[in-house]
């Protein structure tokens, strides 16, 4: 959706080098002001070469050494160091977030969250609707049905699906035209307003006529983006949110996502995902492992490609309903491999293939916003070492036992840390907390009875003379009658 008032264009520092004597062609005005209004800052000036020179110069997908536990029930938790990230340099990321807006921020590195971190009542399930983020969801149901071979290509009219559509004026209008946003229905100041308040948006985004010839000219259009609705209802025989629950909500695991509707029952394909900032990291990483989860091909690796790459001429930015760093000019300090789901109010899923990286935030809007301000700093933050935290090895590995460790929540921007275990009979236990070197911190529970099942026990930070402890690696250790574990976790000032 747009959000309504002035617009503000911003420039930004183009990173790609230009050719001696390379031409350079304005970004279209319909370009600036869509991206404008999802905070999303483009330079208005690009190579007239852009879309081959970035290809030439598109880093390659990140190879993990070893795959981390998919997380359909839920992300296995790691620090940063252990993934290659440095945690203050994340920290300073994390900190930029929150003064601006963020309610609720999740870092995903080599398929392990990281980091994430809550504003004030919200936690892991607080959802929020995520508005055009909405539109990246629709082209992966679309690619799933081109898959399926239920739509032949991008290449189909889409008069072949929807009868309503079998007319000259719009019989040119392919599906790669709607995933493009270059399908050339009327657009106007209205068009917008007119969709929302329609008790059939189906209907309405049907019929509005075509205001020039598909794939001449690029337009943000959420009532185009509507029309693959109805796409889904015609060739599936369901609606686009059943088919999404089937065949990507319950394969991946997100569980307490749900997707609104019209007043008429029509999934809204072009907003109305309303969703939490862990289980929207979950669909980011699926695209981050090119459509495959835990050894299946959800939706193959050619469309994923097809879909985070420049789909049209006119605005190099944009691929089937996913904006593009492409040239690493809208994010000068994010590689260029870079691609993102926006939607309004600072909605954002960001995948970056090169860094094995997926990074959400959700939150209230801000007009200071600047992508490449937050997630720069994530990727500032990827060293590429992997391994243990300083004074790691003196501390004793997890030992096997009955007692499960749950994690530590939230992980590690907080200033609390909660605790997590599962216990699978009542009886005495005891939880320690130790510094970096193996020294005792604190005693959280001295042989407490407790009962059988999950418990959390939160530690504030300070030790047992009620001193704040310093910043660094923290380890904590249960033990029962029956077996004990040893956790990490990381305090930050």
């Amino acid at each position: 959706m747009k959000r309504w008032g002035m617009i503000l264009v911003c420039t930004a520092l183009a990173v790609l080098p230009m050719k001696a004597g390379a031409d350079t062609v304005p970004v279209a005005p319909e370009v600036l002001e869509a991206a404008a209004q999802l905070n999303f800052r483009l330079p208005t000036m690009v190579p007239a070469d852009l879309v081959d020179q970035a290809k030439a110069a598109r880093p390659a997908p990140a190879a993990p050494a070893e795959m981390a536990p998919w997380p359909t029930q839920d992300w296995a938790e790691s620090l940063p160091e252990e993934q290659g990230m440095d945690t203050p340099l994340l920290t300073d990321a994390f900190r930029y977030a929150f003064r601006n807006g963020a309610k609720g921020v999740v870092v995903i590195r080599n398929g392990y969250l990281v980091a994430e971190h809550y504003g004030p009542s919200w936690g892991p399930t607080t959802r929020e609707q995520a508005y055009s983020v909405s539109k990246s969801f629709t082209s992966a149901l679309i690619g799933m049905l081109i898959d399926d071979g239920v739509i032949t290509g991008t290449d189909q009219p889409v008069a072949d699906l929807v009868p309503e559509w079998q007319d000259p004026q719009h019989g040119a209008v392919t599906i790669g035209h709607l995933l493009s946003m270059d399908s050339g229905l009327e657009y106007n100041i209205l068009t917008d307003p007119g969709l929302v308040i329609s008790r059939d948006q189906n209907a309405y985004a049907l019929g509005l006529p075509m205001q020039h010839t598909p794939g001449t000219v690029w337009v943000y259009h959420n009532a185009a983006c509507q029309v693959p609705s109805e796409v889904i209802l015609d060739a599936t025989g369901r609606q686009a949110v059943v088919f999404a629950a089937e065949r990507l909500g319950r394969e991946i695991g997100m569980w307490n996502t749900r997707w609104e509707s019209d007043r008429a029952g029509n999934t809204l394909t072009y907003m109305g995902v309303i969703s939490s900032a862990r289980e929207l990291a979950k669909f980011g990483y699926l695209f981050l492992r090119q459509g495959e989860w835990d050894g299946r091909q959800l939706i193959s690796a050619g469309y994923v490609a097809a879909a985070t790459s420049p789909s049209q001429p006119m605005n190099p930015f944009y691929g089937y309903l996913w904006w593009l760093n492409t040239g690493g000019l809208a994010m000068p300090d994010v590689p260029a491999d870079a691609y993102a789901a926006l939607g309004l109010n600072e909605k954002k899923i960001y995948v970056v293939p090169s860094l094995d990286l997926v990074a959400v935030r959700l939150g209230d809007a801000s007009s200071s916003w600047d992508d490449n301000a937050f997630l720069g700093r994530v990727c500032a933050a990827v060293t590429g070492k992997q391994g243990e935290p300083a004074g790691a090895a003196v501390v004793a590995e997890e030992i096997p036992g009955s007692p499960i460790l749950l994690g530590n929540h939230p992980n590690p921007f907080n200033p609390r840390t909660e605790i997590g275990f599962a216990l699978p009979a009542s009886g005495p236990v005891r939880l320690d907390v130790f510094d970096a070197a193996g020294r005792q911190v604190r005693t959280l529970l001295a042989g407490d009875t407790l009962a059988e099942g999950t418990h959390r026990v939160a530690w504030d930070g300070r030790d047992t003379a009620g001193r704040a402890s310093a910043a660094g690696v923290y380890f904590y250790r249960l033990e029962t009658g029956s077996g004990a574990a040893t956790g990490k976790m990381v305090l930050v000032e």
